[in-house]
Formats: structure tokens, C-alpha cells, sequence
């Protein structure tokens, strides 16, 4: 099993919990997207998904922060990640964002471009697409009537396979039930902001990247990747068998990672 910890960085305005592995020299920020609960409630998954790296690389996955307000938008998400980053002495790393993570990451490339050595994006987008608002807005509604069950089994259902869904789906209703009224704040927080577009900024972008997209992505479909690879002039990855969590499912995934930050 992969050693871990998980700590807290603390600025004046802000409080984000992150889970630290690793031993190398080569530094990895991973930005997850949207949870439930914050990745550093299952440390030990993430750093066993990441075990191929702890050789030569130390990582920090970074939550989002504590006492999100709502609407937080994918900006002042990524302003906020800043902040903490800075905070830890992370000046110059590779950076990783799936999903909403993805955003963030890209919003930090684009201005902040001197922190981030090589940029992965994973089933993300520059914009809110249609089907992420649709998205969004159903997720809202479940919040609203706090149906939480009933928003698990489609949030999951959007993201992972069938094949996944078939086998977890019941474990992950039966794991979620009891979220509590902070979790449903903060995660109310994350699916706040419809707004988000920098498309047209993108060009701005120059350090390496590395889009990867799933044909069978229910939330973002493929086109918004396809879009940022043609903005970018760079070629990107589409898997096909996949769902909108390519990221997770895929078998290759960490090594197309590792190669691409070689």
C-alpha cells in the first residue's frame, strides 16, 4: 500500500484539505472534479490509483476548499487553488484536472502560465456545453428536493459505465446515503457556476498538453475537446468504450500519463 497523508493548507481566506504521496523529485498537482465528498476522504484509493508514480513523483491532490459559497464560480475556484498552491511552495509542477478539475487546471495555465511545467485535461471542457448545464441543473433539482439517493444514482449513472454501474452502483447509493447537510452545501457549491467560458483564451496556453475525451461521454460529449485541440493546434486523445470517467476506468491511463510527463 502507498503511504499518504493528509493535511490542511491554511492562507488568511481559506482552508483546503489535500492528500500528499510520493517520493520523487518531479512534482504532480492533481485537481479532481466534482464530489461528493473531498478525494481526502479516501486516501487510500487515490494513492493506490497512483501507485506508478511514487517513484519519481511527490503528488498533491487538492480538494476544494472549506465553507464554499455558493455560487463559487470555476474561476474563483482556481484563484483560490492559487492561493494554496503558493502557500505549499508549489512554484513550478506538472498539473492534472479531471472533469471540473480539468477547468480549473486550464483557467490556471492560461494565467498563471509560469507555474505549470506539462497540463493534463481529462473529460473537461473551456465552456459549459449544453449537456454539463443540463447536467448541473438536474443535480440542482435533487439538492432542492434533497433526494439525495435519487441524485447519486444519476450522478453516477452520468459518469461511470454501464459495466461499472452494474457492479457499484448499489454499494455507491448505499455509501452516499447519509451525506450530511455541510457535504450537500459543498457540493451544491461545485455545480453553481453555468457561466464558465474561456474558449477563446485558450491560445494563450503554451506549455504541453495532453486533452484526452471519451466517446461516450454523457456530459461533455467529445466536441468541447475537439475544440480545444483545434484552438490549441495540438492533437488529443479520444477514447472509445468509455464513459465521461475515461479517467478512472481506462486501463492505460496513468501510463499514457506518465509518458506524456516524461
Amino acid at each position: 500500500m502507498s503511504e499518504y497523508t493528509v493535511d490542511t493548507v491554511k492562507t488568511a481566506d481559506l482552508e483546503m484539505k489535500y492528500t500528499k504521496f510520493g517520493k520523487g523529485n518531479r512534482v504532480l498537482v492533481i485537481l479532481p472534479g466534482i464530489s461528493f465528498r473531498p478525494v481526502s476522504a479516501t486516501p487510500e484509493a487515490l494513492a493506490a490509483s497512483f501507485k506508478d508514480f511514487i517513484e519519481d513523483y511527490t503528488v498533491y491532490c487538492l480538494d476544494r476548499k472549506e465553507n464554499m459559497p455558493v455560487p463559487y464560480s470555476v474561476e474563483e475556484m482556481a484563484e483560490d487553488t492559487v492561493k494554496a498552491l503558493n502557500e505549499l511552495g508549489l512554484r513550478k509542477f506538472n498539473l492534472y484536472g479531471a472533469s471540473q478539475g480539468g477547468m480549473i487546471a486550464l483557467y490556471i495555465a492560461m494565467k498563471y502560465p509560469e507555474m505549470v511545467r506539462k497540463l493534463i485535461v481529462a473529460s473537461s471542457s473551456a465552456y459549459m456545453s449544453e449537456g454539463a448545464v443540463e447536467f448541473f441543473e438536474r443535480i440542482n433539482g435533487y439538492l432542492d428536493e434533497k433526494n439525495v439517493r435519487s441524485m447519486v444514482r444519476y450522478c453516477i449513472g452520468m459518469i461511470y459505465t454501464k459495466e461499472f454501474c452494474d457492479a457499484y452502483m448499489e454499494d455507491l447509493i448505499k455509501y452516499y446515503s447519509d451525506l450530511n447537510d455541510y457535504e450537500l452545501k459543498q457540493f451544491k457549491a461545485q455545480v453553481s457556476d453555468e457561466s464558465f467560458y474561456i474558449l477563446d483564451k485558450l491560445d494563450k496556453i503554451k506549455t504541453s498538453t495532453l486533452l484526452i475525451a471519451a466517446e461516450g461521454d454523457r456530459i461533455f460529449g467529445i466536441s468541447p475537446t475537439l475544440q480545444m485541440a483545434y484552438k490549441m493546434g495540438i492533437e488529443c486523445v479520444i477514447y472509445d468504450g468509455y464513459s465521461h470517467a475515461v479517467y478512472d476506468e481506462a486501463e492505460d491511463m496513468r501510463k499514457r500519463m506518465l509518458d506524456f510527463l516524461a
